[in-house]
């Protein structure tokens, strides 16, 4: 019910009552000391590279390909800047999601978010009849399909908030979301 960030001999003691919890009777009290913090371990049992490199974690070696593949959307979903924002708002409604690559000529120029088109139209409502083009933020970050979740997860950050992946003849999208489905595997 509560996290304690205790040492590795504080999980010990817990270890040793939840094996001792059958010789309990219900009216028993028991008093477990944890006589360290956590914050000694930080660069150990608290780290998960650490942990890995030991055997104590597994190693996830799934890849963006892995993720991009394992998606069940057909098409990657994109706008242009000549778009109108409620067309973008439109899109973004139809399909459920919430940030789409700007294309032009086939080339990723840009991204747009429901975030930027929130504060736009929040601004002034009639802004939903302009163009996208004066909210377009940078391209999301690319990635090689061989990229793995560690540094997929260490590109998501307040500002971007999916990635594209190049990938043979063309590109995918990942978004936390995916990340998190792929984990939950």
């Amino acid at each position: 019910e509560e996290g304690m960030f205790v040492g590795n001999s504080g999980g010990c003691a817990v270890q040793g009552l939840i094996q001792m919890k059958n010789e309990l009777k219900e009216d028993d009290v028991v008093v477990v000391i944890f006589h360290d913090s956590g914050s000694r371990y930080i660069g150990k049992i608290f780290n998960d590279d650490w942990m890995k490199e030991r055997g104590f974690l597994d190693k996830n070696d799934q890849t963006a390909l892995d993720i991009v593949k394992s998606k069940n959307s057909e098409s990657i979903i994109s706008v242009s800047k000549e778009d109108k924002i409620s067309d973008v708002i439109s899109l973004l409604s139809t399909h459920n999601i919430s940030q789409v690559p700007v294309m032009n000529a086939g080339s990723i120029v840009g991204s747009i978010s429901e975030k930027d088109i929130f504060k736009l139209v929040l601004s002034n409502p009639e802004n939903k009849n302009n163009t996208i083009e004066s909210i377009v933020k940078p391209a999301f970050p690319e990635v090689e399909a061989n990229a793995t979740i560690e540094e997929l997860s260490k590109l998501m950050d307040k500002e971007n908030s999916a990635i594209t992946v190049k990938l043979p003849g063309g590109f995918g999208i990942i978004t936390r979301q995916d990340i998190i489905e792929s984990l939950a595997k």
